[in-house]
Parts: C-alpha cells; structure tokens; sequence
C-alpha cells in the first residue's frame, strides 16, 4: 500500500509508528519498501481477515482503531456549477403545462406505426411541405426499423397524427369527447446512408363533443376554432406571440377549416379538421368530427422565443369600441385583426373578434367581421378625442391593408 494512501483518502497524515502500531496489533505483518520515486508499506494479512483484500481496507482497519472523531473536519473546496436545463426540454415542460391547462389529457404511444396507418392519412400523394411536419409521402420515403418489435410496427414516425388518430378512435369508443395532445420526436428522412433527422413535435387532437348538454347548454361538436383557440393560448404564453394562420391545402384537412401555423413568417405547424374519409379509415364514426394540430419544437427555438412581459394593471378606466368591417370572402380575420392592432398600437389591449355576418345588407363575396376592441393607457383617461383619432388610425390601416369597409 503506498504511504500516501492514509493522507490521500482520510485527510490525515498519521506516524509511520503509529500506523505500524496498529496493523500489528490488529496481527499484520508489516514492513516498509522505499525506493527513489515511491514509499510502500508491505503488509501481510491473516488468512482469517478475509475482508481486507485492497490498500483502501488497510487505511479504513488505521481509521478505526485509532478512531474516526480523530479524522479532521474540512468543508470541500469547489465551485457548484448550475445545472443546464435543455432549452428543449424547458421548452417541451411549459407547452406541456400549457395544454393541460387549457383541457387536454397527455398521452404517450409507440414512436412506430404500420404502413397502414400512414397510408390512411391521405391516398392523393400529395406533397406536404417538411418544416409543417404532417406528412403525405410515398412509401419509400419513410424510415423504416431493420429489427421492429412487431412485424406491423415498421415504419418510424414522421408525424404524431397517425398515433393519435388511433388512440382517439378506442377512446370514442367509451367516451363522447376527446382531447388529447403529445410530445415525441419523429423521424424524416434525409439521404439514403444517412441518420434520420429526429425532431421533436407536439401533436393535439380534439374529438367528438365540444360541450355536453346539460341545465345551461346544448352539447356542441368541436370545430377548427376550439383547437385554434387552445393554440392561441398556450403558444403566447410560451414567447410565441406574433403567431398567424393562413389557410393552406391538405390531402387530409376539410379545405376550408384548416391553416398553417405562422411564426414570424416561418411555417411551423398546421392545424385542420380531418376529413370524414381519414377519420372513418382510422376507426372513426363519421359523426364524429376531429381536428388535429401539429406543430415543430425545434423551429420554434430557430426562431426565437419573446421573453415573457407584464404590465402593470392601469387605475384608468379601459374603454370598448365595436367596429363591423365588409372584407372579401377569403381574406382571413387574421389579416383584419392585424391591421386593427397596426392603427391603434400599444393602447389597444385587447382585439377579438365576435361575429361573423353574412346576409341581405352584405354584398355578394363579402362578410362582415364584428371586432370588439379595448382601449386603456396605463397613465391617464382616454379621452374622447384620443379614441376618435384612434378609429381614424384603425380605419386608414384596415382600408389600406385588406381594403375593408366599415358599417356605421
């Protein structure tokens, strides 16, 4: 056992004497070997001390004869260093949280699907551009296991969809309302004698009812809005608030009830209604209607998330204003919204939109979009002057931007 073992595992340098005091009471025999570079003591130990085989048995047999209240008390010396949290991962917790508290349950399912299911997701071959991660490919471009865990199961992922279309088919079985959402990577293919790229996505689905009938409302079937409407909440709390959705074609979306999902003028999800024909494919009930929603972790990170801001509640009275404006059929609200909060600026806290008209005073290819709009400054009392001018702003920017009309 090398002399500087005692110093390097107790801490403390006791007496050649000492030491060999001890090993010869405790029956060792031993002796000490010195050369230029390195001093050993050369113990030798009965047979009946089987349980002192290495040098580290010989410093604990010198620790607890002479006692272990002699042993030195010091504090380590260093430096603790924080735990990095993967930004992803942080990321992934507070979407996570966020969809759990606007109502959906999380599930966890295999990151492998047949051949059968992906098939049923759309038979056009339609291309579907990769960063919006709902994929309609050909057979040979999906990744594919050598050694899956089932013969079925040999296709690696590349969108969650697939997975929770299955899951909410045996849950409606059982239940009359379904939301569900998960977080899991798939696997998109890049060159033939290259790694799949693994990326983490969320993928959402609502199914079934909406609201159940009871004392105070009918029951309600879910529609694009309700899982838009999830989307605008959890993805500002996040940092992601300049987001926007623009209506996009989809092999396997209702034409008219989906949109991709916009960030900062990059493609980072899609959410629609599933068409009756892919529903019914994975089990469903054509009376049940389903919308799914996916969307792109690493994208969203690319691009860079807001810090997350508050401000004070103002003393001040807020003031409301309606305004009821004539667009095009196909120009999107959030196109309208967007001008609204272009004209006021900072002092409009709030913009929604709560009616959509179609009727006799509407020209044909138009519809009118009623905007319900706050107003409050965290400093002082709008006046009626400031809120004039203000509409004026409003109106100057819908006209220009979407060529709007306002109803008086």
């Amino acid at each position: 056992m090398p002399r500087t073992e005692i110093p390097r595992l107790l801490g403390v340098d006791y007496p050649d004497n000492q030491v060999r005091s001890v090993f010869e009471r405790l029956g060792f025999s031993v002796d000490t070997q010195s050369s230029a570079d390195r001093s050993v003591w050369i113990v030798e130990i009965p047979t009946y001390r089987s349980d002192v085989t290495i040098p580290a048995d010989l410093v604990e047999e010198v620790a607890r004869v002479i006692g272990y209240d002699t042993l030195p008390e010091r504090l380590p010396v260093g430096q603790t260093v924080p735990v990095e949290i993967d930004p992803e991962l942080r990321l992934v917790r507070q979407i996570q949280n966020g969809l759990v508290a606007a109502g959906l349950h999380e599930v966890i399912t295999y990151p492998m699907v047949d051949d059968e299911s992906l098939r049923a997701l759309s038979d056009s071959g339609e291309q579907v551009p990769e960063r919006l991660g709902f994929y309609s490919r050909p057979d040979s471009d999906f990744v594919r296991a050598r050694n899956p865990i089932r013969p079925e199961w040999s296709v690696m992922r590349p969108t969650l969809v697939a997975t929770l279309l299955r899951n909410a088919a045996e849950q409606l079985k059982f239940n009359d309302a379904v939301a569900i959402f998960e977080t899991g990577k798939v696997y998109l293919p890049r060159g033939r004698d290259e790694l799949p790229d693994e990326r983490r996505a969320v993928g959402c689905l609502m199914a079934g009812l909406a609201t159940l009938r009871d004392l105070y409302q009918d029951e309600r079937p879910v529609d694009f809005f309700d899982l838009k409407g999830v989307l605008e909440e959890v993805l500002p709390r996040i940092g992601a608030r300049a987001v926007a959705y623009r209506p996009i074609s989809h092999p396997s979306l209702h034409p008219g009830r989906s949109a991709e999902i916009v960030y900062r003028d990059q493609p980072i999800g899609i959410v629609g209604e599933v068409l009756v024909t892919v529903s019914e494919r994975f089990g469903i009930a054509p009376h049940h209607r389903v919308v799914v929603a996916e969307f792109d972790i690493p994208t969203l990170l690319e691009l860079g998330l807001e810090p997350i801001a508050v401000r004070p509640v103002s003393r001040f009275q807020p003031v409301e204003q309606d305004f009821a404006i004539v667009v095009d059929e196909a120009t999107p609200a959030a196109e309208v919204e967007a001008a609204i909060r272009a004209g006021a600026g900072p002092l409009a806290v709030t913009v929604r939109l709560f009616d959509v008209y179609r009727g006799p005073a509407i020209p044909e290819g138009k519809k009118s979009l009623a905007f319900r709009v706050i107003f409050s400054a965290p400093d002082r009392a709008l006046s009626d002057e400031e809120i004039q001018r203000l509409r004026e702003r409003i109106e100057q920017q819908v006209r220009r931007r979407v060529k709007g009309e306002f109803r008086r």
